[in-house]
C-alpha cells in the first residue's frame, strides 16, 4: 500500500467479518459470493466506476465473484496465489483437509466457546508462528514480525469466520465462466506455494484468455510478504503496460 499509494488511490477492504467490519447476523452469509458483492457495493459507495482489482488467497475468489457480478466496473485483474475451484483438494498436496474441516465445523458447533479459546491461544504460541511461517512463508524471506501479525491478526477472529468460508470455499467454482474475463489479468504464483500449490495458477492462466502469467522462483503462498519489492515492481510494470493510470485499486486478501 506504500509503494503504490504514492502514485495511485489505494483502498483496502476488510471482508465482512473480518477485523473493522462486522459479523453478519447469521454465519451462513460469509460466503465469497456474498463478499464479491460486498465490493460492488464499496464501489458505489465510493463513487468509483472502473477500478484496477488485486486478489491474494481467497480474495482471488472475491475478485472474481466481483467481475463476474459487475465486468462493467473492472479495468484489470491481479491474481496471486489463488485458485479456480476449492482448495482443501490440493491443500499442503493432499486432500486430506476435505475431511478435516468439516470435522472441526462439526466440533465448534458443539462447542464453540472451547474452540474459540484454543484457536484464541494460537496466536500467542511461537510454535504457531514457526509452523505458519514454514508452511505459507518463506522463512528466509519473510520477515518474523511479519508472519506473527498474520497469526495473531487470524486468531483475533472468531473461529466460525474461517470455518465458515472453507465450507462455502469448498464448493466454489469458477473454471466454466473464466473464459468471460476481458479485460487485463496478471496471474502471479509462487514456486514452492503449497497452500495452493502453483499447479492452480497455471490452471487460472490457461482458462483466463490472454492472462499474464509471472512465477515467483523461491516464493511462498505469500510471496508479496517474502519479497515485496518484486512483486510491488511486477505489478507496477503490468499496470503501466495496460494503461496509463488507473483512478483506483482495490485490494481484497485473506
Amino acid at each position: 500500500m506504500d509503494y503504490f499509494k504514492q502514485r495511485y488511490t489505494v483502498i483496502w477492504a476488510d471482508y465482512r467479518g473480518h477485523h473493522l467490519s462486522e459479523m453478519p447476523k447469521k454465519t451462513e452469509a460469509l460466503t465469497v459470493e456474498n463478499m464479491g458483492r460486498d465490493l460492488v457495493c464499496l464501489l458505489d459507495e465510493l463513487g468509483i466506476k472502473k477500478t484496477a482489482v488485486l486478489g491474494h488467497s481467497m480474495g482471488v475468489n472475491v475478485v472474481l465473484e466481483l467481475f463476474r457480478t459487475a465486468p462493467d466496473r473492472i479495468a484489470s485483474i491481479v491474481l496471486a496465489n489463488g485458485s479456480a475451484r476449492s482448495p482443501l483438494e490440493s491443500l499442503f498436496r493432499t486432500n486430506i483437509m476435505q475431511t478435516i474441516v468439516p470435522k472441526i465445523y462439526a466440533l465448534y458447533k458443539r462447542a464453540p466457546k472451547l474452540l474459540n479459546f484454543i484457536w484464541s491461544l494460537q496466536g500467542k504460541t511461537r510454535w504457531t508462528s514457526a509452523v505458519v511461517g514454514m508452511l505459507g512463508f518463506n522463512p528466509h524471506l519473510a520477515r518474523k514480525e511479519d508472519i506473527e501479525t498474520y497469526v495473531r491478526m487470524v486468531t483475533e477472529m472468531d473461529m466460525i469466520v474461517t470455518l465458515q468460508l472453507l465450507s462455502d470455499y469448498e464448493r466454489y467454482d469458477a473454471t466454466a465462466w473464466l473464459d468471460r474475463i476481458n479485460v487485463p489479468t496478471l496471474i502471479i504464483a509462487g514456486e514452492n506455494d503449497i497452500i495452493i500449490p502453483r499447479e492452480a495458477q497455471e490452471v487460472l492462466h490457461q482458462l483466463i484468455p490472454e492472462s499474464r502469467y509471472f512465477l515467483v522462483r523461491n516464493g511462498s503462498h505469500c510471496p508479496q510478504m517474502d519479497i515485496p519489492d518484486l512483486i510491488n515492481l511486477t505489478i507496477d510494470r503490468f499496470f503501466g503496460e495496460v494503461y496509463p493510470s488507473p483512478t483506483s485499486i482495490t485490494s481484497s486478501t485473506q
